[in-house]
């Protein structure tokens, strides 16, 4: 089976395009709530990420930030907080004051891990948060050594079943 290859330009297009698909309503939604005053944002806005700088969901985020900037007249900066499983980001979220001005960025798996790997936590996931959208989707695929002679999905898990018994 081959995996077709797209450019980086053809691929970030496509990114950018279901980036602002998913998050239009989001941007609608914090740009025309009823709970912010008429100037909102008043001030630049942080969003803050669990992803290191340089990687996929940090470039995704610089792009929706240039936007929302745009959109808003505001600065918007990516506060790029890694490690801990996630724990690092989302006790700076949670800690932020409750304004409007934070947004929290996790990867959604987080959710998962975050309650698990840190227990003691001042905060709940999901709990403490509200989720108002997706920003992106990231394709993954799985690769094996050619030499192995396994040519799909399926035949890599018949082998690994195959070395269980």
């Amino acid at each position: 089976m081959k995996i077709p290859r797209l450019s980086l330009r053809a691929t970030l297009s496509s990114t950018c395009l279901k980036t602002a698909c998913l998050l239009l309503p989001a941007i609608v939604l914090a740009a025309g709530g009823r709970a912010q005053p008429a100037n909102y944002p008043d001030r630049p806005v942080r969003i803050i990420s669990d992803a290191a700088s340089g990687g996929a969901i940090d470039t995704n985020l610089r792009i929706i930030a240039e936007g929302l900037s745009g959109t808003w007249g505001q600065h918007v900066v990516i506060d790029n907080r890694p490690g801990a499983g996630g724990a690092i980001s989302a006790t700076a979220a949670a800690e932020a004051p409750p304004d409007g001005h934070t947004i929290y960025a996790p990867a959604l798996s987080l959710f998962l891990t975050v309650p698990g790997k840190a227990p003691n936590l001042p905060l709940k996931l999901p709990r403490d948060f509200t989720a108002i959208g997706i920003t992106a989707t990231q394709p993954q695929s799985i690769g094996i050594n050619p030499k192995l002679g396994i040519n799909s999905l399926p035949e890599l898990i018949a082998r690994a079943k195959d070395r269980t018994r």
